[in-house]
């Protein structure tokens, strides 16, 4: 058993939210709740980082492994 946290904000808009779980599998909520609360679909959402491990992506792409 894990937790995740997630956080997005707007500069323009002002708008923006935590969101903080306490399951490995949290990110899961992160896009469907952006989406309601911005109206808006956002890029970082394309991002391979979010659904994986933070620690095992950055040892495969910069070879920081702890």
């Amino acid at each position: 058993m894990g937790y995740r946290a997630f956080s997005i904000a707007s500069v323009g808009t002002g708008d923006g939210f935590v969101m903080l779980t306490n399951s490995d599998n949290g990110l899961k909520l992160a896009q469907p709740l952006t989406e309601k609360i911005t109206s808006d679909k956002h890029p970082i959402f394309k991002s391979s980082i979010l659904g994986t491990d933070v620690l095992l992506s950055l040892c495969n792409t910069v070879g920081l492994c702890l």
